[in-house]
This record gives C-alpha cells, sequence and structure tokens, in this order.
C-alpha cells in the first residue's frame, strides 16, 4: 500500500507541474499550443484575442501569435498533453479500484465489489450477505468494474463532459464541470453516441481498405510488370552482348586472317631473295677460302695453272646483282585498329524525315539502256546532322515490270551510304530507302531508262 501511495502522489505531482494551465490554474482542457511552444486551455485564450487583426500575445512569455480566419480553433491541439493527461487520469482510476488481497468480510476469497459506506472491499459471498443484514442493507455496494472519480473518492462516474472530452461524476458536475460552460451527458447515452460514430467511421474505414487494397494489387501488378520488363531487358543486353562478343571475335578472325595472308605473302617475297643472297654469300665465302688456301698452299705452274678458274669465279661474284629489290612501302602494315573500333561507333536513331537520296537533280534527263549512277544516301539527326543509323539502311529497286530487288548499299562509315543503280531495262524504274523496316517518308525516286536519245520523226516509209 505505501509504494501505491507513493505513486498516487506522484501522479497527483505530475498533474500539478505539468498538466495545469497557467491562466486559469486547472488541467488542461482542450490544450493549444502556441508558435512558442506554450500551451493553454482553447477557452482561456479566446478572452486574449484581438478582435481587429486576430493576434494575440503569450500570457508567458508575450511571443506574438498571428491567428488564421479560424482563430483560437485553428491552432494545433497539443496532443502529447491530452494523452499524458487521459493517461495519468487512467492510472490514478486504476490505483483507486486497485483491490485488496483478500475479501474484508471473510478475508480469504478473492475480492470482487467494495462497499462505499463501510470503506470496505467484499467478495460474491460478503456481498450476498452485506445486503441481507438489515443494519448494511443500504449501504452501496459497487462492483469493481464501476469507474470511480479520482478526484471525489467513491464517487462512481456517471457522466461524460463533451466540452472536456473526460468521465465525471456528480460532484464534478457541480464543481469542476459546472453548466453552462460544460455540457455532459449520461455516460450510456455517450457510449451510444461515440459507437454510432465508430461504426460510421468503420465503414469508411472499410471503404478506404478496399480502395487501398484495389491500389495495392495495380501496385503489384505494375511491379511485378515491371519487374518483368527489367528481367527482359536484362536477357535483352545479355544476347547483345553475346552478339558484340561474337561480332568482335568474327572481326578480330577476319582482321587477323588478311594480315597473316598479307604477312605471308611479302615474307615469301623476302625469303626467296633471302634465300637467294644466302647461296651467293656462300658461293663468295667458298671462293675466298680457295684463293686464300692456294696461297699458301701452292706456289709457281700451280697457281698459274688455276688462274682461268679463279677469274672466272672472282668475275662472276663480281657481277653477281647482290641488291635487295625491295619497294619503299614494303615495312608499312596499314593500321587494322579502325576495323574493330568501328563496330562501336556511335551508332543513334535517324530523323527518318531528314534521310533520303540526294543529287536527283541529275536524274531529270533519261538514261540510256547499260548506262549506270552512283546515288548518295544521307541519314541525319532531326537538326539535319548527319550520323551512323543504328539500324541498316537499305534500298529497292522497283523494276517497270514491278518485280523487286535489293540493291548493295556501300556504308562510308559517317552517315553518307550510296547505291549504284544499272539501267538494264527499259521503262520506269523507281528506288526506295528504308531504315530498318521502315520506310523512308516521300515518293521514291524515278529513273526513266531509254534505249536511244535519237528520235524519229515522221512514218516508217518517208522520203527526204
Amino acid at each position: 500500500m505505501a509504494s501505491e501511495e507513493k505513486v498516487a502522489q506522484a501522479l497527483d505531482e505530475i498533474r500539478e507541474d505539468f498538466l495545469t494551465c497557467c491562466v486559469c490554474y486547472k488541467h488542461y482542457q482542450q490544450p493549444k499550443v502556441l508558435p512558442c511552444l506554450h500551451t493553454f486551455c482553447e477557452q482561456c485564450l479566446l478572452p486574449l484575442v484581438k478582435n481587429t487583426d486576430l493576434n494575440l500575445k503569450c500570457p508567458t512569455c508575450y511571443a506574438p501569435c498571428d491567428l488564421g480566419e479560424e482563430g483560437v480553433a485553428g491552432l494545433k491541439t497539443n496532443f502529447f498533453i491530452s494523452s499524458l493527461l487521459q493517461e495519468i487520469q487512467e492510472r490514478s482510476r486504476s490505483l483507486a479500484m486497485t483491490p485488496l488481497a483478500q475479501c474484508g468480510g471473510c478475508e480469504s476469497n478473492s475480492v470482487s465489489a467494495t462497499c462505499i459506506d463501510c470503506e470496505q472491499y467484499l467478495c460474491n459471498r460478503c456481498v450476498r450477505v452485506h445486503k441481507n443484514i438489515t443494519l448494511t442493507r443500504s449501504h452501496r455496494v459497487v462492483f469493481l468494474n464501476v469507474r470511480f472519480c479520482t478526484i471525489h473518492i467513491g464517487n462512481e462516474l456517471k457522466f461524460f463532459c463533451e466540452t472536456c472530452d473526460v468521465l465525471t461524476c456528480e460532484d464534478c458536475t457541480i464543481v469542476t464541470h459546472r453548466m453552462p460552460e460544460h455540457v455532459h451527458i449520461p455516460i450510456k447515452e455517450a457510449a451510444d453516441k461515440y459507437c454510432k460514430y465508430l461504426r460510421k467511421m468503420a465503414k469508411m474505414v472499410e471503404k478506404t481498405e478496399n480502395e487501398v487494397s484495389k491500389s495495392l494489387a495495380e501496385a503489384i501488378v505494375i511491379r511485378d510488370k515491371l519487374n518483368e520488363n527489367f528481367q527482359k531487358e536484362k536477357a535483352a543486353v545479355r544476347t547483345a552482348s553475346e552478339e558484340v562478343r561474337l561480332a568482335i571475335n568474327m572481326k578480330e578472325n577476319t582482321v587477323i586472317d588478311a594480315l597473316e595472308q598479307e604477312s605471308a605473302e611479302r615474307m615469301k617475297y623476302l625469303n626467296i631473295q633471302a634465300t637467294d643472297l644466302d647461296g651467293k654469300h656462300t658461293a663468295i665465302v667458298q671462293t675466298c677460302n680457295d684463293i686464300r688456301k692456294s696461297l699458301e698452299t701452292e706456289c709457281g705452274a700451280e697457281i698459274l695453272y688455276s688462274k682461268m678458274s679463279y677469274i672466272k669465279k672472282i668475275g662472276k661474284l663480281l657481277t653477281e646483282d647482290i641488291d635487295i629489290d625491295v619497294e619503299e612501302n614494303l615495312f608499312q602494315v596499314t593500321p587494322q585498329i579502325d576495323k574493330m573500333t568501328s563496330l562501336f561507333e556511335n551508332k543513334q536513331s535517324v530523323c527518318l524525315s531528314q534521310c533520303a537520296i540526294e543529287g536527283t537533280e541529275l536524274l531529270q534527263y533519261p538514261l540510256l539502256k547499260g548506262q549506270s549512277i552512283v546515288l548518295p544516301i544521307f541519314t541525319r539527326d532531326c537538326t539535319g546532322k548527319h550520323l551512323v543509323s543504328e539500324h541498316e539502311v537499305k534500298a529497292i529497286h522497283i523494276k517497270p515490270d514491278g518485280t523487286r530487288k535489293h540493291m548493295q548499299v556501300t556504308d562510308r562509315g559517317d552517315g553518307v551510304y550510296s547505291v549504284t543503280f544499272h539501267g538494264d531495262m527499259e521503262g520506269r524504274n523507281q528506288i526506295i530507302v528504308m531504315i530498318g523496316a521502315t520506310e523512308v517518308p516521300g515518293p521514291p525516286v524515278t529513273l526513266q531508262v531509254i534505249n536511244s536519245l535519237v528520235k524519229t520523226i515522221g512514218q516508217k516509209g518517208d522520203g527526204e
């Protein structure tokens, strides 16, 4: 019991020091917090408002506070103070309702009720006895599930103050919650009213829950679709990377094979010359050795006997062509790196309306059958700047008989392409350009092919 008394005393001190308005010196009723963070009852702030400019000064620090059109009611409610006050009231009620360990009558059974007049806790059996004894029949016995006022000890909470949003007893309605400033109704009526409000809000919450569930389902679908798209894109990147690696390997093999073939041809030419020079060098060395040996071992008639042989050998060796037949560019190797880096050119999406076959002014005159002409194709962005298309550039020849034929397109690598038209068939020929699978807008290029420029005048068989 001593510990419960200390707790009750601490709760009272908290109420007095932190939960009491410094204007009315009562517990906060609808606490409102000012911008300076001081808190006051809403009713206490109303007389401080100047009607002319809707502002007030803090009663504690005198800091100015500008109010909106809603006035004091528009200030933020200090929910922390409200929650703390409610919590302390609940704790106080719990302490006031804390039963004794044993019944005060039989001192053996557990407590279930209390006699307000005797100030004694009772068990169910002693309650029946208490009500049957003439002396205690008129005593006020209440069960412990009934709440009591923490201010007026022993008074049952029967009313609800709508102004302060708290439960009150009869004495509270006379002392601290007087009418007409406070509006209080019976607890049952307040509970029914609140239950009706809760049911209404529950329906709104259920409706919101359905909407949230629908939105959640949509979000999940979108999330899954987004994840699927990313997975597809990752797979596409991996496939493209594999294709790039394959293209690089194929290009590398092609370039290396070309280099090895060219190297073999040049090395073969040099090897032939080296073999020839090596034979000449061997013959010279052998002749020099023979002459040196003859000078060391022979003399007189022997040397003269071999005179003609040595003169012929020396003459032949001195007239031999010992120069290397090497062209100036034999050692130069054409750089092949650009053939590899061309795979990574900055290819972009072109603007179809800016792409076309140009130089068509040359086509205002017909072409002779069998004549050829080179037509340039330009790919550009929307600003008209040349760029390399990320898609294949194709040209299709529509012959006079309606048949179609794909033409060979030459890529210069700078956004300029070309096709060669051969006038093999008389009549009206057309060429259309496609970027990828899309045809370049505009009419196709028309080329008229004729058999001869000579035009016959008159009818066959006419004289002069």
